[in-house]
């Protein structure tokens, strides 16, 4: 399995709720493993325990995160919902430390 981090909305908007995003991220993990990646999304387990609607919470999550990119092989961006603030957050990220990134459509 090739290790990757997997970039999804989380945060609700006007156009999807909370539980949709969570419920799309659930879907493209699945795709991940189905491609052969083992996906990590701190998003899924990190806003369990931090509060994203705090921002020094949600910085500490973010950072929290990026941990994590030092031992994954590329970056794959799920675009159906489109992207976040978050999203692009870490694709300006990924720029930074020269990760590849991968945009994904699964709908």
């Amino acid at each position: 399995m090739i290790p990757v981090i997997l970039e999804s909305p989380c945060r609700r908007t006007r156009d999807y709720t909370e539980d949709q995003a969570r419920r799309y991220l659930r879907e493209c993990i699945w795709d991940c493993l189905l491609r052969g990646e083992s996906p990590y999304a701190s998003h899924q387990m990190l806003t369990t325990v931090l509060n994203d609607d705090v921002d020094d919470q949600r910085a500490k999550g973010i950072d929290a995160g990026y941990a994590w990119w030092g031992g994954a092989e590329y970056v794959v961006m799920y675009e159906d919902l489109g992207r976040s603030e978050g999203m692009q957050a870490a694709l300006d990220h990924a720029r930074l430390v020269g990760k590849q990134v991968f945009y994904r459509s699964i709908r």
